[in-house]
């Protein structure tokens, strides 16, 4: 066997591996993003015709190796750059029409590589150091040339820009550009083909070198970047795939491209099957219509296989221009919505309940004690203001206002003859007066779903130095609701008319409020109350 058939037989071998590599990448889609699969399949393309120009030139010559004949090799190299542009289109997320202006790009390169070499036609081949070598005559071709390296160079800075504009994430932007750099390898490899000789100076072919060393380089990254990163198609496969909304891809036909894990179980689907949407549900044309324009359906669909009742909603998948290239459907079991509907009506009323109940007892405890008449809707009132300024959210805000409307509720075991003493009550009836917070912390101790009603109303004179009752509890070992509800509570007492005295003006109030920080007041609610007092102005807050 001559040495030039084991090169055929090398090259042959070479390019049958490129080419199943190729295939078998695209086909097991193992970047789990078409547009990276794309990319190495355009990789291999360029790799494989690469080595069978050079068996080509081997067979036609009968040469061991390519003996300066690179026409093939220039070629491979224009195809790869045709494909190349046409898939960084894709890429950088463009339209259809996109992708075909950047393939005639790659095809103003490639005639740019024939009008050169055409035009300025090698004058001699000779062999340094056992390899092939060619150089050419100066002519005015050279002045093209210099145009169609400016070209190819700004034909990549403008990838480069597109990767950063069009690509929405900083991952992406790094790795589109370290695509763009690793084939500027190639261009580089290739620059001694084209250049030196218009020069007279020596060169040897390369072209195949660079397409093989982008080749290597740029699925070395992609593999790197699938094993290394947690991208957004990461993410999305996770919602995709454990989300309870049957999602399904449908083309601009109505054929099901893919369909989630949960669309399988709801509609009775195979993921391996194709299906047209008519065939998943009972839809008429009309509905088909709207679905595939993205437009919401009042009505429900019944699915054919599993006879469920979907709610439906259609979203069109549009590129950056506006142009269409499918639509993504999302299903919902309806009839278990209409059951958690129902659940959360019911929710809604028993919460309207529990808070007219609420309103009601606390009316009666009023109604009980005739000096204090609207005291309690008041603290809560300042209750909720505080807790708002404080930062609670709208579920312990009525958490709090609950506590505080209630806060009182113990004076039902108060005798009639106590609460509505004129004039201050002796030793042994405020005694009597200070169970109150124990028996309203036992009486709405029995309300388990809402506990701090029943701290807030045994805490609620209790003070922040430790002297106050029924526990003589210290700082913040108060309930957050008690110490808020002691603030609001006070200052409502020094508001309002006794049958003791008559209501403090809005300054002592504040004098008051401010002397009691640290011993009978929480600070930083009593810093809330006074920016609250502080706000009001025209003194409404007691209206």
């Amino acid at each position: 066997m001559t040495l030039g058939m084991i090169t055929v037989v090398i090259l042959a071998v070479s390019a049958a591996l490129c080419a199943v590599a190729t295939v078998s990448f695209y086909r097991s889609n193992v970047f789990n993003d078409k547009r990276k699969n794309y990319l190495i399949l355009t990789m291999g393309i360029a790799a494989t015709m690469w080595n069978v120009s050079l068996i080509g030139y081997s067979i036609s010559t009968k040469a061991a190796f390519y003996n300066g004949f690179f026409y093939l090799l220039i070629l491979a190299f224009d195809i790869y750059m045709i494909v190349f542009g046409y898939f960084v289109g894709r890429l950088t997320e463009m339209n259809t029409a996109s992708y075909y202006i950047f393939g005639a790009l790659g095809v103003i390169l490639s005639i740019g590589d024939w009008i050169i070499f055409g035009l300025a036609p090698i004058h001699e081949y000779f062999t340094i150091h056992g390899r092939t070598a060619y150089y050419t005559s100066m002519s005015p071709v050279v002045y093209y040339h210099y145009f169609y390296i400016m070209f190819y160079l700004v034909f990549w800075v403008l990838l480069v820009w597109l990767c950063f504009k069009r690509m929405s994430l900083k991952r992406q932007h790094m790795y589109a550009l370290k695509i763009v750099l690793i084939n500027l390898i190639m261009f580089i490899a290739a620059l001694p083909d084209t250049l030196l000789p218009l020069f007279h100076i020596p060169s040897y072919p390369s072209s195949g070198m660079g397409v093989a060393i982008a080749f290597i380089g740029t699925l070395f990254l992609t593999k790197k970047e699938n094993t290394f990163s947690i991208s957004r198609e990461n993410i999305s496969d996770v919602i995709y795939n454990e989300a309870r909304i049957a999602i399904l891809a449908l083309d601009c036909e109505g054929n099901v491209d893919s369909c989630n894990q949960y669309a399988q179980k709801l509609l009775g689907v195979n993921e391996d099957e194709r299906y047209l949407l008519t065939e998943l549900f009972d839809c008429s044309e009309e509905q088909f219509e709207r679905i595939m324009n993205g437009k919401k359906l009042a009505e429900h669909l019944l699915s054919v296989k599993t006879k469920i009742s979907c709610n439906i909603q259609a979203v069109v998948s549009r590129d950056v221009y506006g142009d269409s290239y499918g639509v993504v459907l999302m299903a919902t079991d309806a009839t278990a919505e209409e059951k958690v509907m129902e659940q959360q009506i019911l929710i809604e009323k028993t919460e309207h309940i529990s808070d007219q109940l609420v309103h009601t007892l606390s009316k009666t405890i009023e109604a009980k004690d005739q000096y204090t008449k609207g005291h309690s809707t008041r603290v809560a009132q300042y209750s909720v203001m505080i807790g708002e300024k404080y930062g609670y959210d709208k579920q312990k805000l009525k958490q709090l206002e609950y506590a505080a409307l209630l806060h009182d509720v113990g004076k039902i075991g108060v005798a009639d003859t106590i609460i509505n003493k004129p004039g201050r009550l002796t030793d042994e009836e405020f005694a009597e007066m200070k169970k109150h917070p124990v028996i309203g912390s036992e009486i709405l101790s029995e309300i388990s779903e809402i506990p701090d009603v029943a701290v807030g109303a045994r805490w609620h004179h209790e003070k922040y130095d430790g002297t106050g009752y029924p526990d003589q509890m210290k700082g913040e070992d108060i309930s957050e609701i008690s110490r808020i509800i002691a603030v609001a509570d006070a200052y409502d007492a020094m508001t309002s008319n006794r049958s003791y005295r008559d209501c403090l003006d809005q300054e002592v109030v504040r004098k008051e409020i401010e002397r009691g920080i640290g011993k009978q007041f929480d600070p930083e609610f009593a810093r809330i109350m006074l920016e609250v007092i502080d706000a009001d102005t025209e003194y409404r807050l007691h209206e």
